[in-house]
């Protein structure tokens, strides 16, 4: 997990060229981070349990051939 700071965000601040202000707060973005990261390790470990799913449901019924699994694993 690549957890960002609200402190480095705070001592990144603005890229050059970028103006002095943003639309969004230090704490905002940060809580925008965590929730981006949060929702990417669910669908991961969706993702994980749904082919672990399928994949034995095409051994146990002998479809391993025509399974929705095949492709994904």
């Amino acid at each position: 997990m690549c957890a960002v700071s609200r402190d480095l965000l705070k001592e990144m601040g603005p890229s050059d060229g970028s103006p002095n202000h943003s639309i969004l707060s230090v704490d905002a973005l940060w809580y925008l981070n965590e929730t981006i990261e949060y929702q990417a390790n669910m669908v991961k470990r969706n993702t994980i349990t749904l082919v672990k799913q399928l994949t034995a449901k095409a051994t146990t019924d002998g479809r391993w051939g025509n399974s929705a699994a095949q492709g994904m694993v």
